[in-house]
């Protein structure tokens, strides 16, 4: 005890409790926007129910891909998180999809927002001025959240899944500029969202489209705003590919993250990469990952 003085005598009793109860399972997955070819959607949705994630946060999720994966995942027993949006608004456009078990956690807010100046307004795409030219965002990105209760003990966590501007056709020093603004972006709403709430709990998911290290995306989340990448923090697991184009499994480039606020450094129990293919057919571009983690009941 601190701060307090007590005039008797006092008995205390320690007891271990199991954190067992308090893991959270996230998946960060980019399934990849194209014509849903063969049996693909298939592979995609294995790779989910297989691993059983509590809480699942899809990338480039299409309208195509949103249909049949709305069909096949309330099937395992996922819901879709209601509110979210295309990135061209409404169902248009990719989704930043989030999916929950609803045996496991409850969402009592949740919505999308746009990685620009003006953050309510669908489609709206950043852009910035420098020495006379204006340069932008090669697609609207956004970011899509929920603030969840899981049902278990009652524990209020935020959970924010983005998918950042890629290359495309700027050059590669314009895009470090545009993905480091986003994060800006990204944070501000994070901050309104923890404002309210006190010092909840915050896991961020997603293609960042940046490698790790010396980037300025991700020197942003981990320098700048303190999260930690969750592949350097777990106590089981590293950091492994998760870009692989569809090219060799085996080679490629880190792309995807699960970044955890700086309340939950100690408590990522494990991180993993799936793999790239199932029975020798390729499930996407990227790989998902996954990590557990034993979210505490902030008072």
């Amino acid at each position: 005890f601190t701060g307090t003085t007590f005039s008797e005598d006092l008995t205390l009793y320690a007891k271990w409790v199991s954190n067992a109860n308090q893991i959270v399972s996230v998946m960060s997955f980019n399934i990849k926007t194209e014509l849903l070819k063969g049996n693909r959607v298939d592979r995609v949705v294995a790779t989910i129910t297989e691993n059983a994630p509590d809480i699942l946060c899809l990338q480039e999720a299409d309208s195509s891909w949103m249909s049949s994966l709305k069909s096949k995942l309330s099937g395992a027993g996922y819901t879709f998180l209601s509110g979210s949006q295309g990135r061209d608004g409404g169902g248009s456009g990719e989704h930043t999809a989030i999916f929950y078990r609803a045996d496991k956690v409850t969402p009592i807010a949740s919505s999308t927002k746009w990685l620009s100046h003006t953050p309510d307004t669908a489609g709206s795409v950043y852009s910035y001025t420098e020495n006379g030219t204006t340069y932008k965002a090669n697609y609207p990105r956004i970011l899509t959240y929920a603030v969840m209760k899981r049902n278990s003990d009652g524990a209020i966590f935020a959970v924010v899944n983005t998918h950042l501007d890629n290359n495309g056709s700027n050059s590669h020093d314009v895009a470090e500029k545009i993905r480091e603004v986003e994060v800006d972006f990204l944070m501000k709403q994070i901050k309104g969202i923890t404002d309210s709430r006190g010092n909840i709990p915050v896991i961020v998911t997603g293609d960042f489209n940046v490698i790790p290290n010396n980037r300025s995306a991700y020197n942003a989340m981990t320098q700048v705003y303190g999260y930690y990448d969750s592949s350097r923090i777990t106590k089981q697991g590293e950091p492994k590919t998760t870009f692989t184009d569809m090219q060799d499994e085996n080679s490629g480039t880190i792309l995807d993250y699960i970044f955890v606020s700086p309340n939950l450094r100690s408590v990522v129990e494990t991180y993993t990469v799936c793999a790239a293919k199932r029975n020798g057919e390729w499930v996407s571009d990227h790989n998902a990952i996954i990590a557990k983690i034993a979210i505490p009941k902030v008072n």
